[in-house]
């Protein structure tokens, strides 16, 4: 079993990592190296937070407080000692202390629940928010000349939000840290709504100029 620490090392990216969701990362920098080989061997994870200050590359970037582990799921050494690897997301977290910057961040987290909701209501909104994200994938794919093969999603509501927000490519970052610190599921539900909305809104006038050829 995968060790659960109240102290775990942390990458900050300029990247949101929410539950459940895949994240691929290029391994490169010795302090990061060094995380990741410590990590492999203890069989522990690591918390992925939004960088708030700095950049991935550098001094150590200040994050925000609230990230999510990630858990390796595979990995491949390369030259020089780098590693891909794809990780997962797992718990989130709010970070209560940062206990060492060097020669990676360690922190101590608290872990925060997934956001609460159920019933009629919850199911009703999550329903709303699959059919506005296929409408605003059909848009943001015509537009881009990409494709996919599933825009369903999972059953689950908040497993719907969180696969919704993680696949949002419009939304930038702070908007993305904003739904993955949201601790009511209806609240979370509501605000993807507003912005599948306000996104959409925008692809298609986009696509309207692009037929019209401006």
């Amino acid at each position: 079993m995968l060790k659960q620490p109240d102290e775990i090392p942390l990458f900050p990216l300029e990247t949101v990592l929410f539950p459940k969701m895949v994240i691929p990362l290029h391994i490169f920098e010795e302090r990061y190296k060094e995380m990741i080989g410590r990590c492999l061997k203890d069989r522990e994870r690591f918390g992925i937070c939004l960088i708030e200050t700095g950049t991935e590359a550098g001094p150590p970037a200040i994050p925000h407080t609230v990230g999510t582990t990630a858990e390796i799921m595979s990995h491949q050494y390369l030259d020089e000692g780098r590693i891909n690897l794809t990780a997962t997301g797992r718990e989130r977290f709010r970070i209560a202390e940062i206990v060492r910057e060097q020669p990676y961040i360690t922190a101590s987290v608290e872990w925060l629940p997934g956001p609460a909701g159920r019933g009629s209501r919850i199911q009703n909104l999550a329903g709303e928010v699959k059919e506005l994200f296929k409408s605003y994938m059909a848009l943001l794919l015509l537009l881009t000349s990409g494709w996919t093969h599933d825009l369903d999603g999972p059953e689950d509501p908040l497993e719907t939000a969180y696969y919704v927000a993680a696949r949002m490519t419009t939304l930038a970052f702070p908007e993305r840290q904003e739904l993955l610190k949201e601790n009511s599921l209806e609240e979370l539900l509501r605000q993807e709504i507003v912005l599948l909305h306000r996104d959409t809104a925008r692809l298609r006038n986009i696509a309207t100029l692009t037929r019209r050829g401006h």
